[in-house]
């Protein structure tokens, strides 16, 4: 009976995962007859036909799905010129989602608790906000824009559950997006400013930079010895995205990273070199400081009028702090919430106080990993982290060039679980195999948590 549930499921799958593919192919060829500007969707039409009948469903997918996340910190790119939000990586991830939901419906989904508990709640007290709020189905539509990003990205990743090797490609494949985008802010004459690369806004090129830099630990330990110098320099890099980004959270943020990394993966050498680094540049502080007030740090000092971005920032909390007071419960609904500069507080006026519970449990299923999963799968999720601090100065709370990393973090989170379930099961068959954990390295806190 099992069997042939998986047989209609499979069967279900490559038939919707066709009609996706047909119509998206459709759909770039009705582009291309309307247009007689560009022939860039025809091109990537022939491109994909090529690729599709060359390698198949699901090899064709998963090359889909690493140029997704290879484009998605690049968000200004679009697929379509003129489009307000459909990004290139987009249209990417949803025609290799297709052409993956074959062999996706064959696994069996498994969830961590806390997301299924927080994506449940979120959604649950999102939709009574809506309702009572004087414009529910805006509210609603914006509301869509988080599930999207927060919850069907997730799942899918979650369901998918590419292997180590898969991960290790689409985290490198951020990066390398990223590295392209700061190249670009190099040579675009519009970014004498603060650089915003091929993002949509400066604090957003500040975030994808930050994240690129915390994958860089867990690309590291997979590398071969010859090539791990390579992560130095896309580290730099990128460093260099967050400093001519002028993004003070950013900054702030690779210093706490900085700073929890020696303790949580107790290393004596990395700690070693961050205290060389930082007495280096307490030394130079002064000099880097009026060298450029533009930059990250020069404006956590104050340079470049960063006084009138904080006084925008304080009223922006005031407003939204009032907001909270009036519907402390029940919330507004989700129409302004990223105005406020703080994603939290945004949950809070949108949702209320126990949605916002929610939503941070949603939230700590990506950092838990960090504390609890073993080595090299808990290394992603410094991003996690990283992300939670950042959020409480910015406006990202549904950003897909954010969610597609938390949604790799928890991928390897489940690779994890299974992996330590693996484990769990030889040794208990086996007396006499090796401990358990001795295959990877242990996490910093020696306790699990349980999935659906």
């Amino acid at each position: 009976m099992r069997g042939l549930l998986g047989r209609r499921r499979a069967s279900f799958g490559r038939l919707a995962s066709t009609m996706l593919v047909v119509g998206c192919v459709l759909m770039l060829f009705l582009l291309v007859a309307a247009s007689t500007i560009l022939p860039f969707p025809a091109i990537g039409a022939a491109v994909f036909l090529v690729v599709f009948l060359a390698l198949g469903f699901e090899r064709c997918g998963t090359l889909l799905m690493i140029l997704a996340v290879f484009f998605a910190p690049m968000n200004n790119v679009r697929a379509v010129a003129g489009t307000a939000s459909i990004t290139a990586s987009d249209v990417l991830f949803l025609v290799g989602m297709g052409l993956l939901l074959p062999s996706i419906m064959r696994k069996p989904l498994k969830l961590p608790a806390p997301y299924v508990v927080g994506a449940a709640g979120l959604v649950s007290f999102g939709i009574v906000a809506s309702l009572v709020s004087g414009t529910p189905l805006l509210s609603l539509l914006l509301m869509s824009r988080l599930v999207i990003a927060a919850i069907v990205l997730p799942v899918i990743f979650m369901w998918w559950r590419p292997n180590l090797r898969l991960l290790v490609i689409m985290a490198s494949g951020y990066v390398c997006g990223e590295i392209i985008s700061v190249f670009y802010s190099l040579i675009d004459p519009a970014q004498v400013q603060r650089a915003y690369g091929l993002t949509t806004h400066v604090n957003n090129f500040g975030l994808a930079s930050l994240l690129a830099m915390c994958l860089l630990p867990f690309i590291w330990t997979q590398l071969p010895s010859r090539l791990r110098g390579f992560t130095w320099l896309a580290g730099l890099i990128c460093a260099w995205g967050v400093w001519t980004s002028g993004s003070r959270a950013a900054l702030l943020m690779v210093g706490l990273v900085a700073l929890l990394f020696p303790l949580l993966e107790r290393s004596g050498k990395v700690a070693w070199l961050g205290a060389f680094t930082g007495t280096v540049g307490l030394l130079f502080l002064s000099r880097i400081e009026n060298a450029d007030s533009r930059s990250a740090l020069g404006r956590l000092f104050g340079g470049d009028a960063s006084v009138n971005s904080d006084r925008e920032r304080t009223n922006a909390l005031a407003l939204g702090w009032k907001q909270f007071n009036e519907r402390p419960i029940t919330g507004r609904g989700f129409v302004d919430v990223i105005d406020f500069h703080n994603i939290y507080l945004g949950v809070a006026v949108a949702v209320g106080v126990i949605g916002l519970a929610f939503m941070l449990t949603l939230l700590w299923s990506a950092v838990q990993p960090l504390f609890f999963a073993p080595r090299p799968y808990g290394l992603m999720a410094y991003a996690a982290l990283a992300y939670a601090g950042f959020g409480a100065l910015s406006t990202n709370l549904w950003d897909r060039f954010v969610w597609i990393v938390l949604s790799m973090i928890l991928a390897a989170r489940m690779l994890a679980e299974d992996a330590m379930e693996a484990e769990a099961k030889e040794q208990a068959e086996r007396p006499d195999a090796e401990p358990l954990g001795s295959a990877m390295t242990r996490p910093p806190l020696q306790l699990s948590s349980r999935s659906f």
